[in-house]
């Protein structure tokens, strides 16, 4: 934001987001890179409305998280994120992290106490911030039942924590002041039945408050408790709208292409070598909730994806369930039978 001297000013102190996110024209690559991740995604939510991300690996979907949650900046000026109407960058990344919640892929916690770690080490939390984002994750009774409860402390990374555990805690991190915004990444990979059904209850929770919520699913449980759904496909936007009609498009369509001898786009995207960057092992060079809520990531020479417009959400879907990991097919192929959907 620039003043008419040229000189940079400061954000304004924005009201808290309460109605919209809205996505258009995002193209995105990696830092320090050029070679688009993303092209030309677009797409809309409001207020209580839930989003489940699916598609196959290396499609776009890490990257889009990390755009949406202004980790990633766009590639272009056309490309924009808006809360409200407003891009992230009108906000400071202080007030913008406290408008987002964010559990990335990998988990990564830091040396303190769990209650320290909940809320992102703010020297202001209270206890009761930090109790009630803990019982939105369905934590509580767990982290009462450690040696030292909230206050127990931890390793580096989470060291003396199960990977279930880490997850869960990260979680109630995204959860920590009732974010209007919460983007959640792959956010039951290690979880048991538990686990999921806590994950369940903290998207309807979201949902039920006004808050917007984003889930990146590999799991077909994690689609519970949504009611809308994005497929991506070679870092486009395949299909969008209502979780029933994508999810009957996507089974729909390998019949619909095999009957007239088109080749899936699984065998398409596995022989572009597009893909996203590869996550570090270990730490990564900046945490992604770390005490100032920014990350770097290492970055990965990638190919280009040929830029076309965003198909229309009806027969012109390009998704197809073979992309899709073979749980959630037989999942979502159950589902599509019983109900007409994942409920």
């Amino acid at each position: 934001m620039m003043k008419l001297g040229g000189e940079q000013a400061a954000p304004l102190d924005l009201p808290k987001p309460r109605k919209s996110l809205t996505v258009k024209n995002l193209t995105v690559a990696a830092p320090g890179d050029r070679n688009a991740i993303l092209n030309g995604v677009s797409f809309s939510l409001n207020a209580g409305d839930g989003l489940g991300i699916i598609g196959p690996s290396a499609s776009g979907k890490s990257t889009l998280a990390r755009a949406i949650t202004g980790i990633w900046q766009p590639l272009t000026p056309a490309g924009s994120v808006r809360l409200d109407g407003a891009s992230l960058d009108q906000w400071t990344p202080e007030s913008l992290g406290r408008h987002i919640g964010y559990l990335p892929q990998e988990v990564d916690l830091f040396a303190g106490s769990v209650a320290d770690n909940i809320s992102r080490f703010d020297p202001n939390a209270t206890s009761e911030l930090i109790v009630k984002a803990a019982e939105a994750a369905g934590v509580h009774d767990m982290l009462v039942g450690l040696p030292d409860g909230y206050q127990t402390m931890i390793g580096e990374g989470g060291v003396g924590l199960s990977a279930g555990q880490r997850q869960r805690i990260a979680l109630a991190r995204a959860l920590y002041g009732d974010p209007f915004l919460v983007v959640l990444d792959e956010p039951n990979s290690n979880l048991d039945t538990a686990g999921d059904n806590a994950l369940t209850g903290a998207i309807q929770s979201v949902r039920a408050r006004g808050g917007i919520a984003i889930v990146i699913a590999h799991r077909p449980s994690a689609l519970a408790a949504v009611d809308k759904v994005l497929a991506m496909a070679r870092g486009q936007v395949a299909a969008f709208g209502s979780k029933e009609e994508v999810l009957k498009d996507v089974l729909r369509q390998p019949v619909t292409r095999a009957a007239q001898g088109q080749p899936s786009d699984a065998a398409a995207v596995q022989g572009t070598g597009t893909g996203e960057p590869s996550q570090s092992k270990g730490r990564p060079l900046a945490a992604e909730h770390s005490r100032d809520r920014r990350v770097i990531r290492p970055t990965a020479s990638l190919r280009p994806v040929p830029s076309v417009s965003t198909p229309p959400m009806a027969a012109s879907v390009t998704l197809d369930a073979g992309q899709l990991p073979v749980s959630v097919q037989n999942a979502l192929a159950k589902s599509s039978c019983e109900t007409g959907g994942v409920q």
